[in-house]
């Protein structure tokens, strides 16, 4: 088992992170499902659970439980392709999200115990420097190995639009993030400590997954989606809980509708388009002057400065 604990450090808040993940997540949904034949993910479940629940395996405080269903044929490299069958490729999530304690677990039917990836996260109001955020004992502690993540360098390469370095929030003032600096300037400034734990158990393979998914799998995943929250700021700065939730059901129904198109029809979700998609405000928002079309969170000022469109990786 390959353990890695990777430290997050963002421009915001711990409570203004619980409205901003969350939107994050259901906005992403709606962008990627169904782009590609059988690709995405379907929401099964999400709902409130109490600590007393039969979903509750894992003994988390009360909070709000998920079950989403991943496609991930797209999203694994050539060699897992060819050495496992398309059924292999369908990841069921479970999620536990007791804020600021989450608990995220991940399975496989076909591969059944020989594959673990368990993601638990602590958030924090600091900058990354608790040494045992989430309580590690004995081997565990011994075999974790701690990474700093900077959202505003190194890899992935950035994304247009998704560039904290040219980012700046109108609503909040916050940014652009300054590599090196930034985290010493910013306020607010939060942390959110990732504990990953990851196993792949079949011969020959195990160091190769193992690495692979923690890097890209994961780590990567982590700094790509964390752009993408901090350059939506404006987006969902003002949204309550309440306008997140409603966001929630829109999203269950959509990516649905987008998983069962695409097998139909190939990648494309012609005429199945979600607020987010078309610049509405929808119906999840509050105020028609927040659609995320309405208020950009790049600085125009730093327009110019913008990089040249590329393909996604």
């Amino acid at each position: 088992m390959l353990i890695k604990e990777y430290r997050l450090v963002l421009p915001c808040a711990v409570d203004e992170y619980f409205r901003a993940q969350l939107y994050m997540v259901a906005r992403a949904a709606q962008q990627e499902t169904g782009r590609r034949k059988g690709d995405g993910l379907v929401i099964e479940e999400n709902r409130p659970f109490a600590a007393d629940d039969a979903c509750n395996t894992y003994n988390m405080p009360p909070g709000q439980y998920t079950k989403k269903i991943f496609y991930l044929r797209t999203k694994v490299p050539a060699f897992v392709r060819y050495i496992m069958p398309e059924s292999a490729l369908v990841m069921v999530e479970r999620s536990w999200n007791a804020y600021p304690h989450c608990l995220t677990v991940y399975s496989n039917e076909w591969l059944g115990d020989k594959f673990t990836l368990v993601v638990e996260t602590m958030h924090a109001a600091d900058a990354g420097t608790q040494s045992n955020a989430l309580r590690l004992r004995g081997e565990e502690l011994r075999k974790r190995q701690v990474e700093y993540i900077d959202i505003a360098c190194g890899a992935p390469r950035m994304e247009p639009h998704e560039d904290p370095t040219h980012w700046r929030s109108v609503h909040t003032g916050r940014g652009p993030l300054v590599p090196g600096r930034w985290q010493r300037d910013s306020r607010p400034i939060m942390c959110a400590y990732k504990l990953c734990k990851l196993e792949f158990r079949k011969w020959g393979l195990q160091t190769m997954v193992e690495e692979w998914g923690q890097k890209y799998g994961l780590r990567n995943t982590f700094v790509r989606y964390h752009r993408k929250l901090v350059c939506w700021m404006d987006e969902w700065i003002h949204m309550t809980i309440d306008d997140i939730r409603r966001m929630e059901d829109e999203t269950a129904a959509l990516t649905r509708q987008k998983y069962e198109h695409s097998l139909k029809f190939g990648g494309t979700h012609d005429g199945i388009d979600s607020d987010l998609e078309d610049g509405g405000s929808g119906s999840w928002h509050r105020d028609a002057s927040l659609s995320p079309r309405a208020n950009t969170s790049v600085d125009k000022a730093n327009a110019a400065d913008m990089p040249a469109e590329r393909p996604l990786e």
